[in-house]
């Protein structure tokens, strides 16, 4: 018995196992609530979540300003918006027109309508911060997409240029005494995300125009979510979520509806030319003529037909939809009043010392030629640029604020984020050097080129110079608004006549605006005739 009981105590001794304190899964047990956390901090959530809380002070700031001062920080279009909420919500046969100058979709009074369910004025601005945040999201989502489409569409073949060499030294043959020099290859090389970030809060997370534009109330960034959703859903190739959500975007604000012919030459070229190869043009009448014939095989595709079909069903089901409960007097301020609209208030458009002189003219007429140079421009870059459509749609908006007959600073976080998109071109030309220098690298045989397969990074010098070159360009950008804001400050707060400076300022910024455009569109061309030189 006695040998029986000392059994049973050495085996139940041994089958209950002993914890280390230093085993894994102990480890794992003991780790606090703040710990598990720590890895989900990371500094995108950092940058993001700054710049919410950024936002939310402002906002509660100059809550408290407005209630104590006459002159109001929030946009009067907030309080048109919070208006026609209040229209919808105390009775839901009650129509957002109802407020005068509502000149929106419904959806955007259905948006605001938590303002006065939960009794809070400020949601409809908390949620335009949110929407700062998507969209500074999405850029980053479809700039790491396309690095990763120009990373695959780089050349395969062998070359010294395709990775870099790095220096080491070996034992040679075991001996530890004798040493010998080898290069071994890095790995491919991205952008960093410290470089993504930075730019992200220049242009959207802390640009102070973006920021000013979200936190007074204004709904203009959320027509560009919308455009950037839809390219988000057309890089990663499902067209029919693009087309309902480019749809959306032309409902909410016609203006996107100038992208439609880039997006069906950006569908075709990808359909009709999966490898993404680009066979050069010997001159421009010979690329518009290989455009047109891509349109032509477009409209044989039925996927294209199902993005135009579902695209366009989408804006003229909404607009029937709305036609129903509100009649003519919603397509009428929601789209046809801002084809004929005139404002002769002072605003940066070009054309605003004109309608102001012809104030009492007809202007039905007028208006609708003002369209004739910024439809040609549009339509021209979509021609040439459709291979890139990131680019295209940038130029193409900062083209259509600029040659708009109203232009006011509501209208800059359309184009302003998507300046991130810039920091492609460091990545963009490494790949146009592995394509110009791969015929002379491939007559190279020696054993480390044969090893190769990967791409070098850009030098530092060709990104501080593009640095350089985009910072020059937003300095200019800056200075000519700011020499327009003095003197519409003393027109408007001080009564002085500085009508015709205003203009001359305009004309100013909007020079200072082409020039970006030209930077934009010639840098490429500038780029490929350096590195040809100097392969030369």
């Amino acid at each position: 018995s006695i040998c029986a009981s000392t059994m049973s105590n050495s085996s139940s001794t041994t089958s209950t196992p002993t914890t280390d304190a230093s085993s894994p899964s102990s480890s794992k047990t003991s780790m606090t609530f703040p710990q598990s956390l720590s890895k989900y901090i990371t500094p995108i959530v950092i940058l993001f979540a700054s710049s919410f809380l950024f936002r939310i002070l402002i906002i509660l700031l100059t809550s408290s300003y407005d209630s104590k001062t006459i002159l109001k920080y929030t946009d009067v279009d907030y309080f048109v918006f919070n208006d026609a909420a209040r229209f919808v919500y105390e009775d839901r046969n009650s129509s957002p027109y109802l407020r005068k100058t509502y000149r929106y979709t419904p959806l955007l009074a259905y948006l605001l309508v938590p303002n006065h369910f939960f009794g809070w004025d400020v949601f409809g601005k908390v949620v335009f911060c949110g929407v700062d945040l998507l969209i500074a999201w999405l850029v980053l989502s479809i700039g790491r997409m396309r690095e990763m489409e120009i990373i695959a569409d780089m050349p395969r073949r062998p070359s010294p240029h395709h990775f870099q060499k790095r220096r080491t030294m070996v034992p040679a043959d075991g001996d530890e005494n004798t040493h010998k020099e080898v290069f071994r290859t890095t790995t491919p090389h991205r952008i960093p995300l410290s470089s993504w970030l930075t730019v992200l809060s220049l242009t959207t997370l802390f640009n102070p125009i973006v920021f000013n534009i979200s936190t007074r109330g204004n709904a203009d960034q959320l027509v560009l979510a919308l455009v950037l959703a839809a390219l988000y859903m057309f890089h990663r190739r499902r067209y029919m979520t693009c087309a309902l959500l480019y749809g959306l975007s032309v409902h909410f604000k016609i203006y996107p509806i100038i992208y439609a012919p880039v997006f069906y030459l950006a569908i075709a070229d990808r359909k009709f030319n999966p490898s993404g190869r680009v066979y050069p043009a010997k001159s421009i009448w010979a690329k518009l003529r290989r455009t047109i014939t891509l349109i032509g095989r477009g409209l044989l595709s039925a996927q294209l037909w199902m993005f135009t079909l579902v695209s366009a069903g989408v804006v003229l089901g909404l607009g029937a939809l709305f036609y129903h409960l509100y009649g003519y007097e919603c397509i009428y301020e929601t789209y046809l009043y801002h084809l004929i609209r005139s404002d002769n208030r002072h605003n940066f458009s070009v054309y605003f010392y004109h309608i102001y002189l012809s104030v009492m003219a007809p202007k039905s007429f007028t208006a609708l030629l003002m369209f004739v140079p910024q439809m040609m421009v549009l339509l021209l870059m979509a021609l040439f640029m459709y291979r890139n459509i990131l680019e295209c749609i940038l130029v193409q908006t900062m083209a259509f604020v600029a040659f708009n007959k109203v232009c006011t600073v509501q209208y800059f976080v359309w184009y302003i984020p998507l300046f991130s998109f810039l920091l492609l071109r460091s990545i963009e030309k490494m790949a146009q050097v592995e394509e110009l220098n791969g015929d002379a690298a491939a007559r190279d045989t020696s054993a480390e080129v044969k090893s190769a397969g990967h791409a070098v990074p850009l030098p530092q010098s060709e990104g501080k110079r593009l640095i350089f070159n985009v910072g020059t360009c937003i300095v200019i950008w800056f200075i000519a608004q700011a020499l327009w804001l003095q003197s519409a400050y003393e027109l408007e707060f001080l009564g002085r006549n500085t009508f015709l400076r205003v203009w001359v300022f305009g004309l100013f910024f909007f020079v200072s605006n082409i020039g970006i455009i030209m930077y934009v569109l010639l840098s490429k061309g500038r780029q490929r005739v350096t590195t040809k030189r100097k392969q030369e």
